[in-house]
């Protein structure tokens, strides 16, 4: 049956409106200099959240995926997947934003203010993009130009994290192209049996 997106939003006949649904749907969205740089791309409206979870909203945190029914995994025509590829052609003049925008054609949402891209880490190690509708493995940080050794910090975190007990996602440093990057294990993912990707449900506290 039905479930609840959020402790916020529980299941009701009435439609809900106003800050509760702006706070919930606004928090799966990238902020600051990445979001805009991904407005500016894609010629949106700026601050408009439905119109850019509209158009990037298909892969976000958690379970939930924004945009049409027919949203269903199916190969990207005529989009190069491999990261590195696209990486490259990108070139090195780009600024905050530049990765999570090559997600951008493939409906690719991560909240927050720094630069970062979901992917999936095939199973010799090669990162790619996933298709439109394709549930990601990973997240991709690369090291930051403002913030250098931002990387290392959120590295160690999470394998002392680990190393005390604590369950925490496996998590490792990687060059890609010309770049050092974060990579990291979503928790927000399982793989079953089959060796498929299942989306798990999730909310964090600036949803709720």
């Amino acid at each position: 049956g039905p479930i609840p997106v959020s402790v916020t939003l529980p299941l009701q006949d009435e439609p809900f409106a106003g800050a509760v649904v702006a706070n919930w749907f606004g928090n799966l969205l990238p902020e600051g200099a990445v979001r805009e740089t991904i407005e500016r791309r894609l010629r949106l409206p700026p601050r408009d959240n439905f119109a850019l979870l509209a158009a990037i909203g298909g892969e976000c945190a958690g379970a939930v995926s924004v945009g049409p029914e027919s949203d269903s995994p199916e190969p990207a025509q005529n989009m190069e997947s491999d990261l590195e590829a696209l990486i490259r052609a990108q070139g090195s003049d780009v600024g905050d934003g530049a990765w999570a925008a090559l997600g951008s054609p493939r409906r690719l949402s991560l909240a927050g203010a720094q630069d970062k891209i979901a992917v999936i880490r095939q199973a010799g190690g090669r990162l790619t993009l996933p298709a439109i509708g394709e549930p990601s493995t990973h997240i991709l940080k690369p090291e930051s130009r403002r913030l250098p050794g931002l990387r290392d910090l959120e590295a160690l975190g999470l394998r002392l994290a680990r190393a005390i007990g604590l369950n925490a996602v496996q998590v490792e440093l990687v060059r890609v192209g010309d770049r050092r990057a974060l990579l990291v294990e979503r928790y927000d993912r399982t793989h079953e049996t089959n060796k498929l990707t299942r989306r798990l449900h999730q909310e964090d506290f600036c949803q709720a």
